[in-house]
């Protein structure tokens, strides 16, 4: 092999394996929208219900009345901070 052979094929090498990097760089880009749409997508679809319980809860009063029973069921426990944490059974 001569050295303008050894060129020709360090530059082909280069030139498939820029192709090759470039590809998989597409094919990440689009991997990684098609899990943003679908998380975005779930979301949305979780959305209403949320919104129908928010709705049904308005009222204060009613979101603690459920919270103090739960605490009395031994559903919760109320940490230093105020907040209601689940039991783990």
């Amino acid at each position: 092999m001569d050295i303008e052979m050894l060129r020709d094929w360090a530059g082909d090498a280069r030139r498939f394996l820029g192709n090759e990097a470039d590809r998989l760089r597409l094919q990440l880009a689009e991997a990684k929208e098609q899990r943003l749409a679908e998380s975005q997508s779930a979301a949305q679809e979780r959305l209403p219900h949320l919104t129908e319980i928010h709705n049904h809860f308005e009222s204060g009063s009613s979101v603690q009345q459920m919270l103090k029973n739960w605490r009395k069921q031994g559903l919760v426990v109320q940490t230093e901070m105020g907040r209601f944490r689940k039991i783990q059974q």
